[in-house]
């Protein structure tokens, strides 16, 4: 679309405003990646103009793709580990699983309590633990064992809070397979 027709737009009223990304020269030899906002304004004397808003977007283009880069880490890391890796709100929900174990589909694990998944020898221990990162910040562990297709698997879970602003906002939980 050109400037031309964005200008008939707006002030016809046709548009209220229109966002729009660019670059703009800084200096000689230098880009600056901006967001735009034209908008429309009647002025003092009843005139319509066009009102241009030009932020430098470097620094939200630098963070958001630090941020990726980030996410790209945890996800390998995640993904590549031979623990159970998952995070639990504080309501023990599940909101991530690297992987799921013993045959249950991952859509079957997200969105459902991690109680559910721990032996009923084990929920009490599993409950403190979950109760004491959340109240305190602080971690600690609790140890389970799985019995599936006439095989015991031993688990150590670490359990540590997800702090935001002084509060437990979830926990991650690692469980390793100790088995061996």
């Amino acid at each position: 679309q050109s400037l031309e027709e964005l200008h008939q737009q707006l002030v016809s009223e046709a548009l209220e405003s229109h966002y729009m990304q660019s670059r703009l020269p800084v200096g000689r030899d230098r880009l600056v990646p901006v967001e735009i906002c034209l908008t429309c304004a009647i002025s003092a004397s009843n005139d319509k103009l066009i009102v241009a808003f030009v932020r430098d977007n470097t620094d939200r283009l630098a963070a958001e793709e630090a941020l990726r880069n980030s996410e790209e880490k945890w996800r390998s890391l995640a993904q590549n580990s031979p623990d159970h890796i998952y995070l639990l709100d504080t309501d023990l929900t599940f909101k991530y699983l690297n992987y799921p174990g013993q045959n249950v589909p991952m859509e079957q694990i997200i969105g459902q309590s991690v109680m559910i998944f721990i032996p009923p020898e084990a929920q009490a221990d599993a409950q403190a633990c979950f109760e004491h990162a959340i109240s305190t910040g602080e971690s600690s562990s609790y140890s389970s064992q799985f019995s599936a297709n006439g095989e015991t698997r031993y688990y150590e879970s670490k359990v540590a809070a997800v702090r935001h602003q002084d509060a437990t906002v979830a926990l991650v939980v690692n469980s390793r397979d100790i088995t061996y």
